[in-house]
């Protein structure tokens, strides 16, 4: 809470001028004239007010007491705007580029609510007996909002829900015809095949840990690093193919079980994550 004071700069022996000060936590102290002015041996240090009987002393004290009040709501108002450090933070994780918007409600409490996103396109050529082109997209991202509670001034721990973006998507075309012996058959009678690979649900939970502090301080940017998991639960493979290919689609054949099978101890995505954090309101 921000303190209110009354005080005297000189001990001379006449009338001085009287100083109100104002002090918000985290900040200097702010000082101004009253207007007013008093003896020193007039002026009780201790209460921050005038002394004496004398009716021009104590009518003094009223003018103290309205500006007293009125400093009192202010403060109060500095301070709901004080505990609410608003900022922005951009982010680089292992689940891709992004910002987020932070609102500090307390000293320990920083919700969070923002997005990231990062993809990454992968071409290669398979030659063999038939010459393949494999097109691949890795997709990460996340929707979310978080909640960071601290547990010391520079550790926290953060939790939250997002909504998971993360797919897999992998692409083999035959772009050559094939011969056998003196046949030719077209690679357009050749086919293609695709697999589709994602989270079973795109709600997944998010817990970490980070060593920092985000808003909510004296400095205009505020940095932090993160060791967290993204639950993401069981992974579903989609299978579409043509042509030569045909029988990886079709459910007698157990591909896509198969490949699920071997995903699914995969359950965990593991995160690292640097924030930088620039503060709006302090």
């Amino acid at each position: 809470m921000a303190k209110i004071g009354y005080r005297l700069k000189s001990t001379a022996n006449k009338a001085v001028s009287i100083y109100v000060n104002f002090r918000s936590p985290n900040s200097t102290m702010l000082e101004t004239k009253t207007g007013l002015s008093v003896i020193p041996t007039d002026w009780s240090k201790q209460k921050q007010r005038t002394k004496g009987r004398d009716p021009h002393l104590q009518q003094m004290k009223y003018p103290f007491q309205k500006v007293r009040l009125l400093l009192f709501f202010f403060t109060i108002s500095v301070s709901y705007i004080q505990a609410q450090n608003i900022g922005i933070i951009s982010k680089a994780s292992t689940s891709g580029l992004g910002l987020e918007v932070g609102y500090r409600i307390s000293d320990k409490l920083l919700v969070k609510a923002g997005y990231d996103n990062f993809t990454f396109e992968f071409n290669a050529n398979l030659e063999s007996e038939i010459n393949i082109d494999l097109n691949s997209t890795l997709k990460t991202g996340t929707i979310g909002i978080l909640a960071d509670y601290a547990f010391t001034r520079k550790v926290y721990l953060s939790a939250g829900i997002l909504l998971n973006n993360f797919e897999t998507k992998l692409k083999g075309t035959v772009v050559e015809d094939y011969q056998f012996g003196d046949v030719v058959i077209p690679k357009e009678n050749l086919g293609s095949i695709s697999w589709d690979i994602k989270p079973a649900t795109n709600i997944a939970p998010y817990l970490g840990i980070g060593f920092g502090r985000l808003l909510g301080s004296d400095k205009l940017i505020n940095s932090s690093i993160e060791f967290g998991v993204i639950y993401q639960g069981k992974t579903t493979v989609g299978i579409d193919a043509n042509g030569v290919f045909s029988p990886n689609s079709d459910p007698s054949f157990n591909q896509k079980l198969i490949l699920e099978g071997s995903l699914e101890s995969f359950t965990l995505y593991p995160v690292l994550k640097l924030s930088l954090a620039l503060n709006f309101i302090k």
